[in-house]
């Protein structure tokens, strides 16, 4: 914050300092040295206000790097390492196969229904923190990202209603409509069949001998 402030100051004292010395000069100094003074406080004001212009500039793009940085980690954090575990067991219970999916530990979807919830809170955080950087930034890290959290919430919403009042994470997922809202994912909702299909399939495993 610091950092994109610092060119506005200097930038204000620029001004400051450039109207000062058109004042002086517009009401006359002592002579020789009133103008040599005049001159010299306007040219000191206007190399103020040079560097901060030119300081505000590459601030501004360090930023823009930086945060097209944090888009790439969270597009990374979507798509890979136990996220990717989490997506590939989850999708193995809505999607597989009766053989595939009863082969799934139910504490473990317990888990990896948490990993994928938080996953979302941590994308959702990430993304609204890139407002600072500008339009472009956000407008291309929402077209990346927008898929990704579509199949997320839809699964996560899925298990949420199919776990029932198992599951008590109403402060997550309030922070999660906020989420979806700001990436503009609005059709995430499961139908009643799919909830129906995942609560037959997790009661079918909560009954398994543990493993």
């Amino acid at each position: 914050m610091a950092t994109r402030i610092a060119p506005w100051i200097a930038l204000l004292l620029g001004l400051v300092v450039v109207a000062g010395a058109l004042v002086l000069r517009i009401r006359g100094g002592a002579g020789v040295t009133g103008d040599l003074l005049a001159w010299g406080t306007l040219l000191l004001g206007l190399t103020a206000t040079v560097i901060s212009v030119a300081g505000f500039v590459q601030s501004n793009r360090v930023a823009k790097r930086e945060s097209y940085v944090v888009a790439r980690e969270i597009l990374t954090d979507l798509t890979t390492g136990e996220v990717a575990t989490a997506r590939d067991v989850i999708g193995t219970l809505r999607h597989g196969t009766v053989v595939a999916w009863k082969s799934l530990d139910y504490s473990d979807v317990v888990r990896q229904f948490y990993c994928l919830e938080w996953t979302l809170e941590r994308t959702g955080f990430g993304y609204m923190g890139l407002r600072p950087a500008g339009h472009q930034v956000q407008d291309s890290m929402r077209d990346a990202i927008k898929w990704h959290v579509r199949e997320l919430s839809t699964a996560v919403a899925t298990l949420r209603e199919a776990f029932g009042r198992d599951m008590v994470d109403a402060d997550s997922w309030r922070t999660l409509d906020r989420v979806l809202a700001a990436v503009g994912v609005e059709d995430a909702k499961p139908t009643e069949d799919e909830i129906r299909t995942i609560r037959s399939r997790l009661d079918a495993l909560k009954a398994q001998k543990p493993r």
